[in-house]
């Protein structure tokens, strides 16, 4: 509890506010790792289970009709998958993809969201 309470803190300052409100521009980053727990012996074998950890990152003091707007918001969605991955990492040492594969996947499906919302906002 207290490592989530720190990576939501973390995640907060990496988009540059803090959240009080669900209503705050923001496109959210979801790292997702996949991880194999010793629970106990089953017929199947051991379960395999897919962790993910996402954060919201806000754009609301960007202005995403520019270059540099949408480039510091690339830069913020890369390092919340970065926090994301490492700290489920840090969770679940054994977890597959490596933090790089992983970040680099949260990456590529958070911009669909950037590109959608910079073409359509016009902000």
């Amino acid at each position: 509890m207290k490592r989530m309470f720190l990576a939501l803190a973390l995640a907060a300052t990496i988009a540059g506010t803090t959240v009080d409100a669900q209503d705050v521009e923001g496109v959210t980053v979801t790292g997702s790792r996949i991880v194999t727990e010793r629970i106990g012996r089953t017929a199947t074998g051991i379960p395999v289970n897919a962790i993910s950890l996402s954060y919201r990152v806000s754009y609301a003091d960007l202005d995403l009709s520019t270059p540099a707007g949408k480039t510091a918001l690339e830069k913020r969605i890369h390092e919340a998958a970065t926090v994301a991955c490492k700290q489920i990492s840090q969770l679940h040492p054994g977890a597959t993809p490596d933090d790089v594969a992983c970040a680099k996947a949260a990456v590529a499906n958070a911009m669909p969201q950037v590109d959608k919302i910079a073409g359509g906002t016009g902000k």
